[in-house]
C-alpha cells in the first residue's frame, strides 16, 4: 500500500512539474471554440430524421446563422428545393453505407445560395440511422478562389470533374494538413495508384497541381486586395516568409508586386 501511494505522489508531482514547466493544456469549451473559430468545415449532428440536435458557431461567419436558428429544424429547410429530391435520395444511400458525400445548394441567412459539399456518417443501432454527424464546406469559395467557378450547373466530363475535385481536395488541405498525395487520395475518396494513375492521364502530377492550386487562389486573393497575411493564413504556410518565397517562385514577383501589378487596392 506504501509503494502505491508513494508512485501516486510521484505521478501527481510529475503531473504538476508539466503544468509548472510546459505550456498549459487547453480546456475542452476552449478547444472547441478555436475549432469552430478556425476551421473551414462546420460540424453538424442530426437525429435520424434530418433535425439539427447540434451545429458549431462558425456556421455565423461562413453562412450567416446563429446556431439556434436551425437546432430543431431540419436539414431539407435549407436545401435548394430543385435540390431536396436528390439530396434526400442519395443520404438514404449513405446511410445504408453509414458514410457519404454530397453536394448540394444551401439557403444563406441573408437569402441567397451556396454550393456546399456535406461529408457524413451515421451512427447505427438495430439496422436504423440513429445519428449523423456532418461536416460541411463552402466549395462556391473555395471553386471561385480556384478561378475555376461558372455556371454550377454546367456539363463538364467525368475527366474534367475528377480533376476539379482534386484541385477542392488540395485546397481544402491547405499547406498546414500537408496536401500529400496520400491525403489528397483519401480527402477525396479514391485509392492512391488510382489517383496517380488518372493524374497522369491527364498529364499531371500532384506536386505540379498542388502549385498551381495554389498559385491560383493566392493570385486570386491578392487580386481582390487580400493582404499577405491573410493569404499565409488561407493556404495554411507556416509563416508569411515561407508563403513569400513560395509566391516568388511560382510567379517571378513578390506578392505585395503583384498586387500593384494587378491594380488592386490594400
Amino acid at each position: 500500500m506504501g509503494r502505491l501511494s508513494r508512485s501516486r505522489r510521484g505521478r501527481r508531482a510529475r503531473l504538476v512539474r508539466t503544468r509548472r514547466g510546459g505550456p498549459e493544456r487547453l480546456r475542452r469549451e476552449e478547444a472547441e471554440a478555436l475549432v469552430s473559430r478556425f476551421a473551414r468545415d462546420f460540424i453538424s449532428i442530426h437525429a435520424g430524421s434530418g433535425e439539427y440536435l447540434y451545429i458549431s458557431e462558425n456556421v455565423e461567419e461562413m453562412f450567416g446563422w446563429k446556431p439556434e436558428q436551425l437546432v430543431g429544424h431540419k436539414v431539407h429547410e435549407y436545401v435548394h428545393p430543385d435540390d431536396v429530391e436528390r439530396v434526400g435520395k442519395e443520404l438514404a444511400a449513405h446511410a445504408r453505407l453509414a458514410l457519404g458525400r454530397v453536394q448540394y445548394r444551401l439557403r444563406c441567412a441573408d437569402g441567397t445560395w451556396r454550393r456546399v459539399e456535406t461529408r457524413c456518417r451515421a451512427e447505427m443501432s438495430g439496422g436504423s440511422v440513429t445519428r449523423i454527424i456532418c461536416l460541411t464546406r463552402d466549395i462556391q469559395r473555395e471553386q471561385t478562389h480556384l478561378g475555376v467557378v461558372g455556371d454550377i450547373e454546367r456539363d463538364v466530363s467525368a475527366e474534367s470533374t475528377f480533376l476539379l475535385h482534386i484541385k477542392e481536395a488540395i485546397a481544402h488541405l491547405g499547406f498546414a494538413r500537408s496536401a500529400t498525395v496520400q491525403a489528397v487520395a483519401q480527402e477525396v475518396g479514391v485509392g492512391l495508384r488510382t489517383l496517380q494513375r488518372r493524374l497522369r492521364q491527364q498529364s499531371w502530377t500532384i506536386s505540379r497541381l498542388r502549385s498551381k492550386v495554389f498559385q491560383d487562389i493566392a493570385e486570386n486573393m491578392l487580386k481582390e486586395g487580400a493582404a499577405a497575411d491573410e493569404v499565409t493564413h488561407r493556404l495554411g504556410f507556416s509563416s508569411r516568409s515561407s508563403f513569400q518565397r513560395a509566391f516568388r517562385r511560382w510567379t517571378g514577383t513578390t506578392p505585395g508586386n503583384f498586387r500593384k501589378g494587378s491594380g488592386a487596392s490594400g
